[in-house]
């Protein structure tokens, strides 16, 4: 799994394959992180739109 940044709201998330994707795109529809505002999935991608300002630091990135 590896982090791009997009901008400063966004990032994209790199995973090796659909079934990694689709898991982790389950997994935050699930249980929500506040101050993500949206998800759009890829076949190995995840771009994830936030609101820096909402994200606590143990929900960032760094804690997935």
């Amino acid at each position: 799994m590896r982090f791009l940044p997009c901008n400063l709201d966004a990032l994209l998330v790199e995973l090796d394959d659909l079934p990694q994707t689709l898991a982790l795109l389950a997994s935050l529809q699930t249980e929500p992180i506040a101050g993500i505002e949206e998800l759009v999935p890829a076949a190995r991608t995840l771009l994830v739109r936030y609101r820096p300002a909402k994200l606590s630091q143990s929900d960032s990135a760094m804690a997935w």
